[in-house]
């Protein structure tokens, strides 16, 4: 957990990694007894479809790069789907804020910062991926690393730089409405997150 310090409030901040298993233990284990305001970094129809998962068959047609993140990441536990931190921090919290884009405003950003000589080299990137040794001594160290491998293409790492700085507004708005905030999110996206809230509160 890290705490954040604000002049809004107290903001504390749970890195997860996406798809390890025994990361739904830490989500639970903080949330328990834990009444303040919670929110992650999903956006509405993604909360949504989580919440409704066991409700209907779990349709996931993995990306490329998305297919060679979850080879690697078994180097480091059991790796499933949905997202096991999400989907028990949805379980555990009916009132979970979403931070994150919903989908027509994710479209429009993707649209707008990845180009086609970005989407040709995708693959070249997901298959350069399969051959590469990853350094990383834990899962966590990883999926940091692999977040830097992912955005050497441009177009990626734009849109990543989006969301945080859209998910840091958000974060901003609930510190001022609520005084206290738990946020549970990607730990790749954490130090952006944070940075984007500096320059928010310290222009």
């Amino acid at each position: 957990m890290i705490d954040v310090e604000s002049p809004y409030g107290k903001l504390h901040i749970l890195p997860i990694v996406k798809g390890l298993k025994s990361e739904a233990e830490k989500v639970e284990s903080t949330l328990k007894g834990y009444t303040g305001t919670v929110a992650i970094s999903m956006g509405a129809e993604e909360v949504n479809a989580v919440r409704h998962a066991e409700d209907q068959e779990w349709d996931y047609d993995p990306s490329d790069l998305e297919a060679v993140y979850a080879y690697h990441l078994k180097n480091y536990g059991e790796v499933t789907v949905p997202v096991p931190a999400y989907l028990a921090a949805v379980r555990m919290r009916d009132d979970i804020v979403p931070l994150d884009m919903d989908d027509a405003e994710y479209t429009e950003v993707y649209c707008d910062c990845v180009g086609v000589g970005d989407l040709l080299k995708e693959k070249k990137v997901a298959k350069k991926g399969m051959k590469h040794t990853f350094l990383s001594a834990d899962a966590d160290s990883f999926a940091k690393e692999w977040d830097e491998f992912v955005c050497t293409v441009n177009g990626f790492k734009a849109v990543a730089l989006r969301r945080e700085e859209y998910m840091a507004k958000n974060i901003d708005s609930l510190l001022k409405a609520r005084g206290e905030l738990l946020v549970i999110a990607e730990t790749e996206r954490v130090d952006g997150i944070i940075f984007e809230l500096r320059m928010l509160w310290n222009p």
